[in-house]
Formats: structure tokens, C-alpha cells, sequence
């Protein structure tokens, strides 16, 4: 209290000087209290107005989603560049699975295709689908008149090999040649037909047991009706046949003629009823087809 009197009972400086410095600390105190208010409205408005624009564009990924397809354009997956898709959100994996593709001469024919490649999914190419232009000369073509002409290429460069090849030991006019006992050096040198052809059509011969008709010729890959002038088969000769009531399952199912199912079939038939004694017997056990018993019986004996 001895203070206080003391500093009232002095001159009249002091006492102004002391509520100067009350004022300047009251006024500044009220000052950041205005400011510290002002800030805290402001970064409240800011967030709210951020929180708003979330709520009308939905969830924060769908605006990150809407962003990215903003970002987004038509492109061909068969010249795009690597830049490009990186542009459009297509991770570096997926890119480098496309490029990879494209390196090895794959083609994207249609927008399907991309879900074949490793790291892409269906949800990838249903995402990107409206953005996919395939160019005209990379679009699908036609499988059945490609795979038509690949089959008609192939066989010509078969027999242009095996005309060059064995050009020199070929007939000059046609010879007749006995399909099931000419050796592969002798069918060699029919034209058009080589060590491959030649090599199919005996071991189609080895497997039914001798043909019985030329029209089996066509069972065998690159045969070509022009050969058919230069073979024959004599109707005397003997096919090799299969005793039906007595082979093994190796010995049935090795036949062209009879599959697995049907060798269990038959196999089954004779441990329930015994022997099968004729073709009609066979033909009423189900287990061929009226066409496939016409080409099996020329090879099957009942004994």
C-alpha cells in the first residue's frame, strides 16, 4: 500500500505514464482477440465449402475419379504411347503388360482383348470401354476365311517343298501304285506327294489295318484328290482285323475307329452277355452309330 501511496502522492507524470501503459496493453489484447475470431471464421468457411463440394460430387474417389476421366481421350491400345496412358490414371504395370503385347506383334482386335493381358481386368476394359477406338486395319477379321486361307497357304508350301525336293524321282506319267503295300520311296514319287505325305499315309494305313476304301485316304492330313489317279487298292487283299470277342483294351481303343468310351462299352457287353456273335448283334448294343459301324466292320471278326 506504501507503494501505491507513494506513486499517487508523487507528481501527476507517473500516474499518467502507468494508465498509458494499460490502455496500449488493452487495446493490442483486444486487437488479437479480433484477429484470432477473423481466422477461425475464415478456415471455418473454407472447410465447409470443401466439405460441401465433396457432398455434391459424392465420395472423395469419385471426385478423384471424375478427375481423372476429365483427363481422359479416344485412343487405339495398338499406337498409344506410354505417356498417354500414364495421362489417363493406367498404372505403370498395366502399361507395361500393353507394350510388352504390342512388342511381341500382338494385336488388340476389339476391347475384350485387353482383359486377356497380364494385369488387366474386366473392370480395367469396362472403365476404359467409351475411351477405345480400334482401327480399321486392326479390328477382328473374319476367323473362318482366315483360317481357309492359312490352310490353303500352308499346303501349298508342303507341296511346292516336296515338288522341289523330290522333283528328280517323280513319274512322268501316271502309274498306278497299290495304296497298301507301296513303301514310303515309291508314294514319294507321285507328284505333289513327299516324305510327310507319305509318312501320314502309312501310318494311317498301320493304325486301321490297310485301307478298304480310298475315300479313308482323306482321313489323312494334306491328302489331295489329285493323288487319287495314281493309287489303287487291290479288292483282294486282306485288311488286318480285330477279334472282336477276344482283344484286349489296348488293342480296340488303338483302332481310329473306336474310342475309349466305346472300348469300356464293348468291354462292359462281353463280361455281361458273353460273346457277340455277328454285326447285327453289335449294331443292337448301341454302342456305334449306324455310320461309324459301316467303316468299322471291314476291320472286326466275330470269331
Amino acid at each position: 500500500m506504501k507503494i501505491w501511496k507513494n506513486i499517487f502522492d508523487s507528481s501527476g507524470r507517473n500516474v499518467v505514464i502507468l494508465f498509458s501503459a494499460v490502455a496500449v496493453f488493452l487495446s493490442q489484447l483486444i486487437f488479437i482477440i479480433i484477429c484470432l475470431d477473423i481466422i477461425k471464421d475464415k478456415d471455418y468457411a473454407e472447410q465447409k465449402t470443401a466439405t460441401e463440394a465433396v457432398e455434391e460430387e459424392g465420395t472423395f474417389e469419385m471426385v478423384v475419379r471424375k478427375h481423372i476421366e476429365a483427363q481422359m481421350k479416344p485412343f487405339d491400345p495398338n499406337t498409344v504411347d506410354s505417356t498417354t496412358l500414364a495421362d489417363m490414371g493406367i498404372d505403370k504395370r498395366r502399361i507395361r503388360s500393353l507394350l510388352g503385347y504390342r512388342r511381341k506383334q500382338g494385336k488388340i482386335r476389339k476391347a475384350e482383348d485387353l482383359a486377356r493381358l497380364y494385369n488387366w481386368t474386366e473392370e480395367d476394359v469396362q472403365r476404359l470401354r467409351k475411351f477405345i477406338v480400334i482401327g480399321e486395319e486392326y479390328r477382328k477379321r473374319d476367323a473362318r476365311r482366315w483360317e481357309e486361307s492359312r490352310n490353303v497357304e500352308r499346303t501349298a508350301r508342303v507341296q511346292d517343298h516336296q515338288d522341289r525336293t523330290f522333283k528328280s524321282e517323280k513319274f512322268s506319267n501316271v502309274t498306278p501304285i497299290d495304296v497298301n503295300t507301296a513303301d514310303s520311296a515309291t508314294l514319294c514319287k507321285i507328284p505333289g506327294i513327299g516324305k510327310t505325305i507319305s509318312r501320314i499315309i502309312i501310318r494311317r494305313r498301320e493304325l486301321l489295318g490297310g485301307f478298304h476304301s480310298k475315300e479313308q485316304l482323306f482321313e489323312c492330313k494334306y491328302f489331295h484328290e489329285a493323288f487319287l489317279k495314281w493309287l489303287y487298292i487291290d479288292s483282294l487283299a486282306e485288311m488286318r482285323k480285330i477279334e472282336i470277342n477276344k482283344a484286349t483294351f489296348g488293342e480296340l481303343a488303338g483302332h481310329p475307329y473306336i474310342s475309349k468310351e466305346q472300348t469300356k462299352a464293348l468291354l462292359d457287353y462281353r463280361r455281361l452277355y458273353g460273346r457277340i456273335e455277328d454285326a447285327d448283334i453289335l449294331k443292337h448294343t448301341g454302342i456305334f452309330k449306324e455310320e461309324e459301324l459301316k467303316k468299322l466292320l471291314p476291320y472286326i471278326s466275330f470269331k
